[in-house]
């Protein structure tokens, strides 16, 4: 005769392992639906923003044609307009920086 625990059955350890894999997937989904919703909310803060952007510039493309400025990149009164805009409404700095290059062909100081 043996001491122990003696033969392990089929079935004894099934549960808690079934249990636990559970567990983790319940787990993995709660994750998922966080993630999916702080992806919406940035998405809808990222649109909101965009709108924001769009009706600045149009009314600073307003203001510019009541001033007779004209709308153009290489002008600069249109950028110092556009500039002033920007800080006086408490806008960011633009979306992405260009490179040396493209500034350089727009006539942009560097």
């Amino acid at each position: 005769m043996t001491r122990g625990l003696g033969p392990v059955r089929a079935g004894r350890g099934a549960a808690p392992a079934a249990c636990g894999l559970l567990a983790a997937l319940f787990l993995v989904a709660i994750c998922v639906v966080v993630l999916l919703q702080v992806g919406a909310n940035l998405i809808d803060a990222l649109i909101k923003l965009a709108q924001g952007r769009e009706q600045a510039y149009k009314a600073a493309m307003a203001d510019a044609a009541k001033k007779g400025i004209s709308i153009d990149p290489g002008d600069a009164q249109w950028r110092a307009l556009w500039q002033d805009y920007r800080n006086t409404h408490g806008m960011a700095k633009p979306s992405a920086k260009r490179c040396s290059r493209c500034r350089e062909r727009a006539g942009l100081h560097p």
